[in-house]
């Protein structure tokens, strides 16, 4: 089974476990207090963790509020517990959403799902709430469990009196390694694209994150955020090349090279082969059953 089919059925599994799901009891996400003092124009990093209340769960999806006087400027998944993410945590205004799983299990009460940088705008209180998350057991029944009580977290946003913070440069000038080696597969589905050949890849970055992919096909590169792209060549021939970028620019280029073998004129060519073989093969077949009557 090719990586391709592999991450398939991983995505699957979340999508039916987050539509056909049993009821349970709960668990609680939090984020965990900025520390130091926050003024007017400062840009700093809340991570988001999960206490799973003692058990395991294998997906995670929830929504992650955000009030006050601040704007959030991005999210980072780097060093989080999850692989998959069939919903990349998204910001839309002041509201992150998210769906993030794992191949196996996990369990603790202080796991890292993601990370995003708010930048303080005006003075005031500005809270978290992270009271609407649901998680999924790793029970094989795909039992729901979900938030146990309204989780708020809060700090101040201050005057400003010193020089201004920045903790997401900061965590880019940190970080001088590359992104994690990974693969690039390709692959096709009906319910997919369109029946469209796509690629995949996916690869971690455990100090500022991935930020997004540079897809370079027939010579143009495209920034591609989540981890599949769409084949604008459908015949399969040539090169592709996937550089990672982490966010302190940072990068990793893996490259995936179509043979003659996976063209389309080739495959057609060779079922076309298939299909005169078996028709010859019945042809003398039933030649061969006459001469015997």
């Amino acid at each position: 089974m090719n990586r391709y089919i592999y991450n398939f059925f991983q995505f699957l599994v979340l999508f039916l476990l987050c539509t056909f799901a049993y009821h349970a009891d709960a668990l609680v996400l939090y984020t965990e207090n900025t520390p130091g003092v926050v003024q007017k124009g400062d840009t700093v990093i809340v991570k988001v963790f999960v206490d799973t209340e003692g058990k395991e769960i294998n997906a995670l999806e929830g929504v992650v509020r955000v009030s006050g006087g601040v704007e959030i400027k991005s999210t980072n998944t780097g060093g989080s517990i999850f692989s998959l993410w069939p919903v990349y945590p998204s910001i839309q205004g002041k509201e992150i959403s998210f769906t993030g799983g794992t191949p196996s299990s996990a369990f603790g009460n202080r796991l890292h799902v993601f990370s995003f940088a708010v930048t303080a705008l005006k003075m005031g209180a500005v809270i978290f709430d992270t009271s609407e998350v649901s998680a999924f057991l790793a029970d094989g029944n795909g039992t729901k469990i979900t938030s146990s009580s309204k989780k708020q977290t809060s700090f101040p946003i201050l005057a400003k009196t010193k020089e201004t913070r920045d903790d997401l440069k900061n965590l880019g000038a940190e970080d001088d390694v590359s992104p994690q080696k990974f693969s690039v597969e390709y692959g096709r589905d009906p319910s997919l694209y369109n029946g469209k050949v796509f690629i995949s890849f996916y690869t971690t970055d455990a100090t500022s994150g991935v930020v997004g992919y540079d897809v370079t096909e027939e010579g143009n590169t495209t920034r591609v955020v989540g981890n599949t792209y769409v084949l604008q060549n459908q015949n399969l021939v040539g090169s592709i090349k996937v550089t990672a970028v982490d966010l302190a620019g940072n990068i990793r280029t893996e490259e995936i090279t179509f043979g003659a073998g996976h063209s389309a004129l080739y495959q057609s060519i060779r079922i076309a082969g298939l299909i005169i073989l078996i028709l010859i093969s019945i042809f003398f077949g039933y030649r061969f059953y006459k001469k015997k009557e």
